[in-house]
Order: C-alpha cells, then sequence, then structure tokens
C-alpha cells in the first residue's frame, strides 16, 4: 500500500464524501480521528489530511481499498508531501510561541537538579504541568503539544548540549536564550531555585546580571623572569589573580639558607 498510488481524481472523489457527509461522519465511518495539524485546504474548507488520504487510496486502487488508520503515518514527509505533489495545498500546524526566560528558568531548574530525564518521568511531568498553568502565552496555536513533556525532555537536551560537564552530545538546536539563562544561572543554583521559586508563586523573580567573561591571554616569559608564586592579569574587566605553579614546585624544591644545593655532577 504506497502513498504513490494517490491520484487528484481519487482525493477529490474523498473530498466530496467529505463534504456530503460532514466531518465528524466521514472520520467515524473510516475510522480516523481528527487531524491535530495538517489539513488540506480547498475553497475554504479544510479536510482531514490523513483520513482524505486513506479514503482516496480505496477510490484509486479499489483492488486494496482505503488505507487504515494504522496502515500508515500522517504528517509532513507523507501526506503532506503527496497531497502537495499533486498540486493541493496543504495547511500546517502553527508553532507555538518561543520559551522566554522564566520557562527557561524552570526547566534549568530541573536540569540542573535531575539532568536529562525521559519524557515519562514525574518530576519532567510536572515541570511541564507548572509550565502549562503560567499565564504568559494566552495564545496556544498547538495546544496539544505546549509545553507538553515531550517539550520539556528536548529543552533538558538543549541545555545538556550546553553543560560543559555533560556526557555526550545532547540536543544541539538550542537556541541563543538558552545560552543567556545558562550564563546567568548556570553558575548560582540557589540564585535559580529563588528564581524558580518565584515564577512557580507568580511573583517576578530577581534579574541576575549576565556573568562578566574574561578573556585570558597567554604571555610567553622565562621560566626564571618572575620569582613569584602568584602575580596580577589585567584583562578586559577587574584585576585578577593568577597562580604560577611552576614556580610553586621550583620553591619546594629549592634549598633552604641553611641546605646544601644540588650537587653538580
Amino acid at each position: 500500500m504506497a502513498l504513490s498510488d494517490l491520484t487528484v481524481s481519487g482525493v477529490e472523489r474523498a473530498m466530496a464524501e467529505f463534504d456530503r457527509l460532514g466531518r465528524d461522519a466521514f472520520l467515524a465511518e473510516h475510522g480516523f480521528g481528527r487531524a491535530r495539524g495538517y489539513f488540506l485546504t480547498s475553497k475554504g474548507r479544510r479536510y482531514d489530511s490523513k483520513a482524505l488520504v486513506g479514503v482516496a487510496h480505496g477510490y484509486d486502487r479499489p483492488d486494496l481499498g482505503p488505507l487504515l488508520s494504522e496502515d500508515f503515518t500522517g504528517g509532513e514527509a507523507t501526506v503532506a508531501r503527496a497531497l502537495e505533489s499533486l498540486g493541493f495545498q496543504v495547511e500546517r500546524p502553527s508553532r507555538n510561541p518561543p520559551w522566554t526566560e522564566e520557562e527557561l528558568i524552570l526547566a534549568l531548574d530541573l536540569y540542573l537538579r535531575s539532568g536529562v530525564l525521559t519524557a515519562t518521568h514525574a518530576d519532567v511531568i510536572e515541570v511541564s504541568g507548572a509550565l502549562r498553568a503560567l499565564s504568559i502565552h494566552p495564545e496556544r496555536p498547538d495546544p496539544a503539544r505546549f509545553r507538553n513533556a515531550n517539550a520539556v525532555n528536548l529543552k533538558l537536551a538543549n541545555f545538556a548540549a550546553i553543560d560543559p560537564n555533560h556526557e555526550g552530545r545532547g540536543m544541539e538546536r538550542g537556541s541563543r536564550r538558552d545560552a543567556e539563562v545558562w550564563d546567568r544561572y548556570a553558575s548560582d543554583e540557589d540564585e535559580l531555585a529563588d528564581a524558580a521559586a518565584a515564577i512557580r508563586e507568580g511573583r517576578e523573580p530577581r534579574r541576575v546580571p549576565p556573568a562578566e567573561r574574561v578573556r585570558s591571554a597567554v604571555v610567553e616569559t622565562e621560566v626564571e623572569a618572575q620569582h613569584v608564586e602568584r602575580f596580577q592579569v589585567v584583562a578586559e574587566g577587574p584585576i585578577v589573580e593568577a597562580e604560577r605553579r611552576e614556580q610553586t614546585l621550583v620553591f619546594s624544591l629549592s634549598p633552604t639558607p641553611d641546605e646544601p644545593g644540588p650537587r653538580s655532577c
């Protein structure tokens, strides 16, 4: 059973049956559920794309009959592509809004406590519920997928890709905002926990400024040029103190004034 068997005539006949029976009766007759995202659009009407393709297959191949819902998958790579190849217009699901800083704080708080968890983990489900309860996004084009457990799981994987201590690659399609929230809060878990608690309680979290990044520079010098263990470094920002570990080693091996020096061979 291949979607390559579809023809324009078969799809149009399925559309005519859809119009005649009505949406609910059409879906019930052929055992399909309502589409959540992909619809064939024509003359101002919307048709559930997967159900339409399954029924159209029966018109095009009466020897094989219509496809059942479990016979094939819907979505971008199958139904949408097949219908568009025949010249039909397909309406795709609207995307939910990007994650805000408040939402990312809740996800990062969970990541730093527990790492990457599966979508079925109780803590992931709990954070998903907390995110969906926030009133930040009144418009949710795809409510079934809005900050659901799968979305939380993927966000944890995004943070894993940023985390230098994480073993593995994580999900590399994180956003710039993911990195900004990581830079602000990952080094201060207490501050992060306070911010997460404030968000859950409907309070405004205290804003932590982005962490200052100091660019390091390497200057070549002779080992004996500076007989000190610590020295100051001027970078782009405050003066910081650096440590010359090799000098510490030299001091530990050098004889004291009361001890004889090393013998030469």
